[in-house]
């Protein structure tokens, strides 16, 4: 586990800016209508001193966890919030998280999955990836198909609005770092995975934008 490094405050029951709090259901599903800084109930925060230097972990007892950048601007908005979701294909509770902690009117979701093909297998997807792609397209990767189609499938049907997105690279940091360039987000949600906290603290130092770990597989 990594030492908390460049961490300021941590805890549950903090409150948080109208900009993230319009994202997110009272844990007991009703919508949030209040305005100014608002209570978030049932999730662990850890509040970023230095975006640059951050060192912070996520243990699995503490999700939902949402880790706050130093470099957070402020300030609510009438538009939807746009909100990644970087889903592996083990990710098989990631939906259930969002739709258990997001307002479905409220945000947008872009759904991410990172994948890679060994050097002798050939693929005419470079590291733009595609974008909405089908069964068909997904084939030949590993965990696409349930990362993107099923997981789609279940927000959709909890009346969220998702678009897919396939991206190519072996470095799943540095892929959804270049996504964010094309397509700022409010939130980044991740499982912890196979890759613990690393990949948001590796995201975060490129993009300081505000972490959401959930539970992903149960």
């Amino acid at each position: 586990m990594q030492p908390n490094i460049g961490v300021g405050s941590t805890g549950s029951n903090m409150t948080v800016s109208a900009s993230i709090g319009r994202m997110f259901l009272d844990r007991g599903g009703s919508k949030r209508s209040d305005g100014g800084d608002r209570l978030l109930s049932g999730v662990h925060l850890v509040r970023v001193s230095d975006d640059t230097t951050a060192t912070f972990d996520v243990r699995s007892d503490e999700l939902p966890c949402l880790v706050l950048p130093a470099a957070l601007l402020s300030g609510a908005s009438d538009l939807d919030a746009h909100v990644l979701v970087a889903a592996e294909g083990r990710d098989i509770e990631i939906a259930k998280s969002v739709i258990a902690l997001l307002d479905a009117d409220a945000v947008a979701i872009n759904l991410v999955h990172v994948t890679w093909l060994p050097e002798i297998a050939m693929s005419s997807i470079g590291e733009s990836g595609l974008d909405d792609p089908g069964n068909q397209d997904l084939l030949m990767f590993e965990g696409a198909r349930e990362a993107l189609v099923e997981r789609a499938a279940e927000l959709r049907a909890s009346g969220f609005r998702v678009t897919t997105h396939l991206r190519m690279n072996r470095n799943p940091a540095e892929a959804i770092a270049r996504y964010l360039q094309q397509r700022p987000a409010e939130l980044l949600i991740l499982g912890l995975g196979r890759h613990g906290a690393g990949i948001g603290r590796d995201v975060m130092r490129s993009d300081p934008l505000p972490l959401l770990f959930v539970n992903a597989r149960g």
